[in-house]
């Protein structure tokens, strides 16, 4: 049984029945979440105020070595913002004349971050031009390469001045990833066999991945019968 006493990293599978104390917190990992093949268990049901708490781990964004975002305040600890990138040991922003979703969704994730790309607005931002020169255009990346500063282009400077204005610069605006959530599979015994009919003060938070074939999020609950 899982207590209030201590706070629990999820990382791995659980394959037993777990029963979970009020004011327990299961923390998980970034794209994980919980299939309920069996029973999961509130130990006291209803009696105590204390939730029951299905959370992530805090996020803490990665310093990578050759692309960050950049803010207009010039801070580079956010998830949007100006675009810079290391290339051929020159720092550097973006043009954005041949800039495409497909782009912003690698560098996206190469920042350990996502991206909605179902609409421009939603992951395309206008922002500063910074203070350093515009290095490259025209980014051109194949399906299995992961690091766009490797991805080939047209050369550092190349016909950059005569292609971009300088306030053409990539801005993007990517979002943090969740964990996966919970979700009842059809083997999950049945309330009738558990004895538990309702989910009592349980609190799912920050859950919920985006599904990129239909552009939604998913539920942070989800049962196979529905």
């Amino acid at each position: 049984m899982l207590t209030h006493m201590r706070q629990f990293v999820i990382n791995d599978s659980l394959r037993a029945k777990l029963t979970v104390a009020p004011g327990a917190k299961l923390e998980f990992m970034d794209g994980i979440g919980m299939l309920v093949q069996g029973e999961l268990l509130r130990a006291d049901y209803d009696e105590s105020p204390l939730p029951v708490t299905f959370t992530s781990r805090t996020f803490q964004l990665p310093r990578l070595d050759r692309i960050r975002l950049v803010d207009d305040d010039g801070e580079d600890e956010v998830v949007e913002g100006r675009l810079e990138l290391l290339i051929e040991g020159q720092w550097g922003t973006v043009c954005n004349r041949s800039w495409t979703a497909e782009l912003a969704h690698l560098a996206c994730n190469q920042l350990g971050l996502t991206m909605d790309p179902q609409y421009f607005e939603n992951w395309r931002i206008f922002v500063d031009k910074g203070s350093l020169p515009m290095i490259v255009d025209n980014i051109r990346c194949e399906e299995n390469e992961f690091d766009i500063t490797q991805c080939r282009h047209d050369g550092i400077f190349h016909n950059v001045g005569a292609g971009c204005r300088e306030t053409e610069v990539v801005g993007l605006r990517c979002a943090r990833p969740y964990w996966a959530g919970v979700r009842y599979s059809l083997l999950a015994n049945p309330p009738t066999v558990t004895g538990q009919l309702t989910m009592h003060n349980w609190l799912i938070e920050r859950a919920g991945m985006y599904d990129y074939r239909t552009s939604t999020f998913a539920p942070a609950l989800q049962h196979s019968n529905f």
